[in-house]
């Protein structure tokens, strides 16, 4: 996505190629000539896209998807996301869950979002983009300006106690 962002949009988002985390972007096709003059036309025509993200997005960012071959973490780790349903039935469960997730948030929240969060953004300031949907829960999106956004799964940005709902 980075790719086809860039080469959409060069004027309004300059962007250095160090920027980038090639580690855990997965392989993918060169974009074709013709398909970035229909993005690019489509975009142009365009005055209120439904964007929907997942993953995808944030792999630019470096952060790793689940299911990409060689470099999501289903292919680089043993490790699974928690299961909600396990995460209420199970107190071990839980202090593994948060034990994990405290000892990673240094490195989670200083992930910072791509261009392609950030064109995003950019689309909706320009009354372009009417809503953004995400499956992510990396905040990346509202860290780069987005506001009119759905959050699908929630994000790791902000919790609520299960027992008294602070």
């Amino acid at each position: 996505m980075l790719y086809l962002i860039r080469q959409c949009f060069k004027p309004l988002l300059p962007v250095s190629p160090r920027y980038i985390n090639y580690d855990t972007i997965p392989p993918h096709n060169e974009l074709k000539k013709i398909d970035l003059l229909r993005l690019q036309n489509f975009f142009k025509n365009s005055n209120k896209l439904f964007v929907l993200t997942g993953a995808g997005i944030s792999t630019e960012s470096g952060i790793k998807d689940y299911r990409s071959q060689n470099v999501g973490l289903f292919a680089t780790t043993n490790h699974r996301p928690t299961n909600y349903s396990e995460f209420l039935a199970s107190a071990e469960v839980r202090r593994r869950y948060w034990a994990r997730n405290t000892t990673a948030w240094p490195i989670f929240k200083s992930f910072k979002p791509n261009i392609s969060h950030k064109y995003l953004a950019t689309l909706e300031h320009m009354g372009k983009l009417h809503w953004l949907v995400t499956q992510n829960v990396d905040n990346l999106h509202h860290k780069a300006g987005s506001r009119r956004l759905t959050e699908l799964h929630g994000t790791v940005y902000s919790v609520i106690c299960l027992q008294c709902n602070i």
